[in-house]
């Protein structure tokens, strides 16, 4: 699947896909060989523990191919009056922090400044450790946010279905991440079924962000 073509966008796929791999053979393994009574425990742990791990490869997946996005424009676009208004959010991010903090007549003087950048000729400057995320666990919230910085092509999501599993997958991960339920109530939400069409779900969502990602460089959507 992966095109060559941005290797750093690639590189997040595939490791994304290896992921994802190791959740559905832990399940399969799990439903196989814990299915005794005795072995109860182990297989609640394993089901639990999946949330947990799903929801952190969607998240890394996504944080790694914007960071490679992010990489891919500041080493594309020359000038900073060619980018994306949009990416404006990213690559003016430090004036809007400091506009924040800044009260009177000086808050109007940055409020000058940052517009200014807009038609500047400067070179390029943009923080890949600014990116559209707050930092908690991955909702269909972020995609959304995601697609309109970046304006990446087509919807945030696949379908519905998708974001329903994306918001099953983190309230179970937070369920359990943070100790809200126990252990077996968790892993009774769903037969090994269940939780395998979750994870071709979260899977198609990844392969979704990276096919749009791939799409939005090689048509340089970056660009003003």
């Amino acid at each position: 699947m992966p095109s060559g073509i941005f290797p750093a966008v690639d590189a997040s796929l595939t490791d994304f896909g290896n992921r994802v791999d190791e959740v559905r053979q832990s399940l399969y393994y799990c439903d196989v060989n814990f299915a005794r009574t005795d072995t109860r425990l182990i297989r609640q742990g394993v089901r639990a523990s999946s949330y947990v791990y799903l929801a952190a490869s969607i998240e890394v997946h996504l944080n790694d191919t914007l960071t490679a996005l992010v990489d891919e424009i500041t080493a594309s676009v020359s000038r900073t009056l060619d980018l994306r208004l949009s990416l404006f959010a990213i690559a003016s991010s430090p004036v809007f922090d400091a506009i924040s903090d800044v009260r009177g007549l000086k808050n109007w003087s940055r409020r000058c400044e940052m517009l200014s950048t807009i038609e500047s000729t400067d070179p390029l400057r943009m923080d890949s450790g600014d990116l559209p995320l707050d930092g908690r666990t991955i909702r269909p919230e972020h995609f959304e946010s995601v697609w309109r910085v970046f304006g990446l092509p087509g919807v945030p999501l696949p379908g519905s279905l998708h974001s329903l599993a994306l918001r099953d997958l983190a309230d179970s991960r937070n369920d359990v991440a943070h100790g809200n339920q126990r252990l077996a109530v968790v892993a009774g939400r769903k037969s090994v079924d269940d939780m395998l069409r979750m994870v071709v779900r979260v899977e198609e969502i990844g392969l979704h962000l990276w096919t749009a990602a791939s799409k939005y460089l090689s048509q340089k959507s970056y660009l003003r």
